[in-house]
Formats: structure tokens, C-alpha cells, sequence
């Protein structure tokens, strides 16, 4: 660790430290991970993944802001620029709702097109 009385760490920096000490894994690369994480589902299952990992790194609002975006899927992600999110929180919290309306598009247009073939 860095600073044996911890006085004026941030939490993250503790928890980082702390896991460098005790963390086995001699080639655990977290942000290498967060580079390579993909939203291939649920966006909840996404944020999952992404806070674990976001935990257990150092880095800067804006670079966890650009990994968080650049790993949705590209509707998702383009729904959520448009809205230029400052944090992490903003864009976590417009994501969940533009999935929600895309996933409403969505219904619409499958119902819409069962519709048509029906008829």
C-alpha cells in the first residue's frame, strides 16, 4: 500500500490498493477487460459487469464515461450521445431509458409487421 495510515485516500484508491496486495492473479488486467467488454444483452447485465470491473480501477470520469459508451450496442450508444451525458450516472440513467424505447419500437414494428402479414 502507498500510505500506511490512509489518511487522504479516496475509498477507490484504498480498495485498489488493498486489492493489489491480496489480488493472486498475476496477469489480471481489469481495464483491458473494460476495453473488451461488449453489451451483448440486457443493458442491466451489461452495468453489471461494467461497475465490477470500473471498481477495481483508476481512471478518469471521461475515459469510464467514453468505455461505458463505446461498449453498448451502436443504437443504444447513439441514443445515448445524442443526449452528450457529463458523468457516468447521467449516461447510465439515459441509457436505461432509451432501452426502454427502443425495446417499445420494437414491439410496435414486430406487431405491426405480424399485422401486415396476416392481412
Amino acid at each position: 500500500m502507498q500510505n500506511n495510515n490512509n489518511i487522504g485516500n479516496s475509498w477507490q484508491q484504498i480498495i485498489h490498493d488493498a486489492g493489489s496486495r491480496f489480488n493472486t492473479g498475476a496477469f489480471d488486467d481489469p481495464i483491458a477487460e473494460i476495453s473488451r467488454l461488449k453489451q451483448d444483452g440486457p443493458l442491466i447485465d451489461y452495468l453489471e459487469n461494467f461497475d465490477t470491473l470500473l471498481a477495481r480501477v483508476l481512471i478518469t470520469e471521461d475515459l469510464a464515461l467514453s468505455f461505458f459508451l463505446f461498449v453498448l450496442t451502436p443504437k443504444l450508444e447513439k441514443s445515448v450521445r445524442v443526449h452528450r451525458p457529463k458523468t457516468i450516472q447521467e449516461a447510465i440513467r439515459i441509457a436505461r431509458l432509451q432501452e426502454e424505447v427502443l425495446q417499445g419500437m420494437a414491439k410496435k414494428f414486430s406487431l405491426a409487421k405480424s399485422i401486415s402479414f396476416e392481412s
